[in-house]
């Protein structure tokens, strides 16, 4: 998988880097526009009213706006000027199979493991007090929004969670991140894993967390080695959905017992439990590979034909 030869690797990045500027810029405007007419914020409050608003409306809307402007869109123009067919370019295809879908749900489970193990390495990772200060003030920020954002009060808070914190996010992710991002630096690099990697580190940098950096990190690389080797976004987005729609599901069962959902943001899993979450995911990666090949064997004979 590469990406196609009409601009050159440096010009595609510049491109698509102009894109996401644009995104940004557009959706900082409707971010102000939405700020000014929902809460009455001018362009020189706006920041700090938003920050201390509680309304799960205002959180959800700017949710929104920002996987749009700064994430679909931008890959959505970078498609179209790189291929007549976006989706086709954003690898949007039918090639799956029922025993792909089952093997990625075993995929998910098995990497949950392995990310509870990696989140508990990363809070060992010796940093200043002042750097620790700093990122537990990132994280506390990120988990108030996610809490004011689902606010899991009935099913439906439930189900809204899920498409604004699962569904929506993972779709535009990668398809800015897996479908863009990737193809360009690995036809920048020539190799796979040095695109794979790279992309994974973007990926986890974005979510301005460091100690749900490695986590993160790792479903990045498991993301992007998916997308390389089944070539069809729809198996990452199935990953990513899952992945987020199981936090969720646990927030919420949390909630429903009347504890605090923050616990399920901040829980870790014993190294044991990585260990044997590495070991099921790489047999599982092996049988996934077999069958992507012979899945996107069978679809490229059926296009021709």
């Amino acid at each position: 998988m590469t990406s196609t030869e009409k601009y050159s690797p440096s010009m595609q990045l510049a491109l698509l880097l102009l894109f996401i500027g644009l995104g940004i810029i557009a959706g900082s405007a409707c971010t102000m526009l939405f700020a000014n007419l929902y809460l009455g914020a001018t362009p020189n409050d706006f920041a700090a009213v938003i920050a201390s608003s509680k309304d799960p409306l205002v959180y959800r809307v700017l949710q929104v706006i920002n996987v749009i402007f700064v994430m679909i869109l931008p890959a959505a123009f970078f498609a179209r000027i790189n291929q007549s067919d976006a989706p086709g370019f954003l690898r949007f295809t039918k090639a799956i199979s029922g025993k792909q879908a089952f093997l990625l749900v075993s995929i998910v489970l098995t990497a949950l493991m392995v990310g509870g193990s990696l989140g508990a390495i990363n809070e060992m990772i010796p940093i200043p007090d002042n750097w620790a200060k700093y990122f537990q003030e990132l994280e506390d920020e990120y988990n108030n929004q996610v809490l004011i954002i689902t606010s899991m009060k009935n099913v439906q808070d439930y189900i809204a969670g899920l498409f604004i914190l699962g569904l929506l996010p993972a779709i535009a992710e990668e398809m800015i991140f897996r479908a863009c991002i990737q193809k360009v630096f690995i036809s920048i690099s020539r190799n796979a894993w040095t695109g794979i990697i790279i992309t994974a580190v973007l990926f986890s940098m974005m979510h301005l967390s460091f100690y749900g950096f490695l986590p993160r990190l790792f479903l990045g690389i498991l993301l992007g080695y998916v997308f390389y080797k089944g070539d069809n976004i729809w198996l990452t987005i199935i990953i990513h959905f899952l992945n987020n729609a199981f936090a969720l599901t646990q927030m919420y069962a949390i909630s429903l017992h009347g504890d605090t959902p923050a616990a399920a943001l901040e829980e870790d899993l014993p190294l044991i439990y990585g260990a044997a979450g590495a070991i099921l995911l790489f047999f599982l990666l092996r049988i996934f590979n077999r069958e992507s090949e012979f899945v996107l064997s069978m679809y490229r004979t059926k296009k021709i034909s």
